[in-house]
């Protein structure tokens, strides 16, 4: 079960691969006349500049709830609003020009898209290209249960195995399930063959007098033999 699901993964990798690459490199061929950099201006993108917050406090917290549906390319568990990395700092300050030149968030998220692919966004759109995106948590999930199941069957039956080596599995012999049975107040036959006789509960109240010389049940040391002629004994 563990090999298929890692063969549908591969299987996934493979025929997804080169849509995104294929997406990717023809992006900058895809962008607007209006995303292209004006002549001896920086192209947006990544760039070796300190970032600076705008002016305007409502334009900078714009700019920073449009950096939180932005992937880090680096951490990529994060947002580039959340990440320390270089390339997310670069990033945001992309964010914030493009929200002091006027540009509406999807234009921002769009602009992105073109030139990184569906992989920047935290909430991809759900196509053919980003099923992998989608799939790969409640994948994972599914693998490591079908791991875990697989281990503690494979636990059970090593188990299984040892306590047959060590005699715990051996079923009782007949003797051995008639004492049982007696234990247990199940009273049967004794199986045949069996000469001992097993007492759970050994008869506590014989008398204790069959030694010689030992006293009565009554307790008295008189002996109660009738004289010879008839008197009795003082």
């Amino acid at each position: 079960m563990t090999r298929a699901a890692c063969l549908a993964i591969a299987a996934l990798l493979v025929v997804s691969a080169p849509q995104v690459l294929a997406q990717q490199t023809d992006a900058p061929a895809q962008r607007s006349p209006q995303e292209m950099p004006a002549p001896g201006s920086v192209a947006p993108g990544p760039l070796a500049q300190p970032e600076v917050p705008l002016a305007d406090p409502a334009e900078e917290q714009r700019a920073r709830e449009i950096s939180k549906e932005l992937r880090c390319l680096v951490c990529q568990n994060q947002s580039i609003e959340d990440s320390n990395a270089e390339l997310a700092r670069d990033l945001r300050q992309v964010v914030r020009e493009q929200v002091a030149a006027g540009r509406s968030r999807d234009d921002i998220l769009t602009f992105m898209v073109d030139r990184y692919g569906d992989w920047i966004l935290m909430r991809p759109p759900v196509k053919s290209t980003t099923y992998l995106l989608w799939g790969a948590p409640a994948l994972a999930l599914l693998i490591g249960a079908a791991i875990a199941i697989g281990f503690i069957r494979r636990q059970r039956r090593a188990y299984a195995a040892r306590a047959a080596e060590d005699g715990f599995a051996r079923p009782l012999d007949d003797d051995e399930a008639w004492r049982l049975a007696r234990l247990l107040d199940e009273t049967g036959p004794a199986p045949s063959g069996t000469d001992e006789v097993f007492d759970p509960a050994p008869d506590t109240t014989r008398a204790a007098g069959a030694d010689d010389g030992a006293p009565d049940a009554s307790g008295s040391d008189e002996d109660d033999t009738p004289p010879k002629d008839g008197r009795p004994q003082t």
